[in-house]
């Protein structure tokens, strides 16, 4: 429920070894099988929407997304959301996908992960010239933090030259 969309390669990361972590596996058993999982939802017609024509990556009906994150609310604890939010966010990251690994970072509120997705998706973003991602990506973090992270300082102050906001000061 905490995933926009999934592939199963997602799903198998984000539960795996629930059980074994301390996590309540909510049912679920070590041989959980996230492909099959999909196939079955997929064959059984139940509120699933393919994002690609190689069927690979998925979303849930929004109506049946919010029922499952309403229901995930109130039998998981915080702690196990933000498990499972870092294990999405690493996932992401790990194949280069940074914008949704910052978004689920964030979502775990595990700042220091953020900072780690932003950090390893910098030398990437820099090659492409990609300032507008490279703002949003500041904008979504802590000012007091982007303060204490010399390579977010130095980033914000490369993004206020590429937009010709010379006459702004930096802290």
């Amino acid at each position: 429920s905490i995933l926009d969309h999934f592939c199963a390669a997602l799903c198998d990361a984000v539960i795996q070894d629930t059980a074994l972590d301390g996590g309540d596996a909510g049912g679920w058993s070590a041989a959980w099988d996230a492909g099959a999982c999909i196939e079955w939802l997929v064959r059984s017609n139940l509120f699933m929407i393919a994002l690609d024509g190689q069927r690979e990556w998925y979303r849930y009906h929004h109506l049946f997304r919010d029922m499952l994150r309403r229901r995930a609310g109130s039998e998981l604890v915080e702690e196990q959301r933000r498990r499972l939010q870092q294990r999405a966010a690493r996932w992401f990251a790990q194949r280069y996908l940074f914008d949704e690994a910052l978004r689920h970072a964030l979502a775990a509120g595990d700042l220091d992960l953020a900072v780690q997705v932003v950090e390893e998706g910098l030398p990437d973003a820099l090659n492409r010239e990609d300032w507008l991602t490279l703002e949003r990506w500041l904008r979504l973090l802590p000012p007091a933090l982007v303060e204490t992270r010399p390579w977010l300082l130095m980033l914000k102050a490369w993004i206020l030259q590429y937009t010709w906001q010379l006459d702004v000061q930096l802290r």
